[in-house]
């Protein structure tokens, strides 16, 4: 399934390669083997100068952020479908209860800052 996004320059832009990606440790960005064909899509190359085989701390730090961002995008989606306090849903003004509110702020907190000690290259 893919979803059509219009850009300013009005092109559709096409789904990207499905997560989970993984960087291969040479500044290979990989996404997810699908079907029967074995092969991992390519995504990304963070290497400047491939040839040298030297792999520097910012293109690791490019190639974590890169192979983050579908877990990235899926917990942004799913902020963004989470209804404000004092939103109008179908007339009525929504009023989140405080036991429902902390919780859930809670687990977004704790889902964030994985995210972003993974991203960083800091995750257990």
């Amino acid at each position: 399934m893919t979803t059509d996004i219009k850009h300013e320059t009005d092109h559709t832009a096409t789904a990207h390669t499905p997560g989970t990606w993984e960087d291969n440790g040479n500044g290979l960005i990989y996404g997810q083997v699908c079907g029967d064909d074995g092969e991992a899509p390519f995504v990304a190359d963070v290497c400047r100068d491939g040839a040298s085989g030297i792999y520097s701390a910012e293109e690791r730090a490019n190639a974590r952020l890169i192979a983050t961002s579908p877990a990235l995008l899926a917990f942004a989606a799913t902020i963004a479908r989470m209804t404000r306090d004092g939103e109008d849903v179908e007339g009525r003004e929504f009023v989140m209860e405080n036991d429902e509110a902390v919780g859930t702020l809670n687990a977004l907190i704790d889902e964030a800052r994985a995210l972003v000690a993974e991203a960083k290259g800091l995750a257990a």
